[in-house]
């Protein structure tokens, strides 16, 4: 039984550092000088998450039957080492959902995914007479459109908006309620 429990620690830190490998591992390479890549361990991150949450449940389930005291550790060190692994696998657990330890690449490439995710362009051919600004106006005023965004060129018009909040088909009947003659372009 001793083997076994003097197993729960080092299990315990090598299944933390598998879920935390891609934040942690980027850093260790950094600060040693090497240029090793370790973005393949994100492929295999929702796997390490599994491994993490079954080592949790386990080191759970035999805590909470030690102090229900339906299961007794043979020893001291056996007590401390699966109290010590379970803070170590919460601590696993934390930094890899979290993950504070991002690069600065990896943040503006999950502040970039969201905005594809969100924000939709939608480009309109305007005919018949119209002011261009009070046009701009009415575009800007529709929730969800970007002002800063909306662009007129003559006769066609573009514009970003986000999607969770407008659809293409409602800025399209809402200008056309305002007397706008105008199509939208594919």
């Amino acid at each position: 039984m001793l083997k076994k429990s003097a197993l729960s620690l080092p299990i315990s830190i090598f299944v933390s550092l598998l879920h935390v490998g891609c934040c942690i591992f980027p850093l260790i390479s950094i600060a040693v000088g090497s240029v090793a890549r370790f973005e393949e361990l994100t492929r295999y991150k929702p796997f390490f998450f599994g491994l993490q949450v079954l080592l949790l449940v386990y080191l759970g389930v035999t805590l909470v039957r030690f102090y229900l005291g339906k299961r007794l550790f043979h020893s001291q060190f056996e007590n401390w080492s699966y109290h010590i692994a379970f803070g170590i696998a919460i601590a696993g657990m934390i930094l890899g959902v979290f993950e504070p330890f991002r690069t600065e690449q990896q943040v503006l490439a999950q502040q970039q995914f969201e905005l594809f995710r969100t924000h939709r362009q939608i480009q309109l051919s305007v005919s018949g007479k119209y002011n261009s600004e009070r046009l701009k106006e009415d575009i800007t005023s529709i929730k969800g459109v970007k002002p800063t965004s909306v662009k007129i060129n003559g006769s066609s018009v573009k514009a970003t908006f986000q999607s969770n909040q407008v659809s293409s088909a409602r800025i399209l009947n809402t200008l056309k309620k305002q007397g706008y003659n105008i199509i939208k372009i594919d």
